[in-house]
């Protein structure tokens, strides 16, 4: 991870926490899937909530500084995506209608939003992804 952030105008891909820990854990396939998409010229986009749930399970598995570390490492690779008010909205509103963590509303949500497809390999996401807003794609 590193180089300049990724801010091109074509976005296709959103991941959520579980797609960037398997990465990061090299998990396949999840990891050659994200590292495809990474190498595109297409940045890659993660809401902020999912970025923040990554660092703090960082941060329990190693150190707080660690989690910094990879956090930052991170923001150079992937658009984070700060909830509007319509994503915070449409995450609450479906964190009403689905049995999903909350976090992974926001994944949901972000990807909803902004027209793309999620990439994850969570089975609350996986198992409800035909009545979810967003196409999602299996990692696992």
């Amino acid at each position: 991870m590193g180089g300049a952030p990724r801010r091109a105008a074509t976005v296709t891909v959103a991941l959520d926490s579980w797609a960037i820990l398997a990465w990061i854990d090299g998990d396949d396939p999840a990891t050659d899937l994200v590292n495809g998409a990474l190498e595109s010229p297409d940045p890659v986009v993660i809401s902020w909530i999912n970025l923040a749930e990554v660092h703090y399970k960082l941060s329990r598995r190693s150190s707080p500084a660690r989690a910094s570390e990879m956090t930052a490492a991170l923001e150079d690779v992937l658009v984070a995506e700060l909830p509007t008010r319509a994503i915070v909205l449409g995450a609450a509103d479906l964190k009403a209608a689905h049995p999903i963590a909350f976090a992974d509303c926001f994944a949901v949500a972000t990807a909803a939003k902004l027209g793309l497809e999620l990439w994850t390999g969570d089975p609350e996401i996986i198992d409800r992804r035909s009545a979810l807003p967003c196409a999602v794609r299996d990692l696992r």
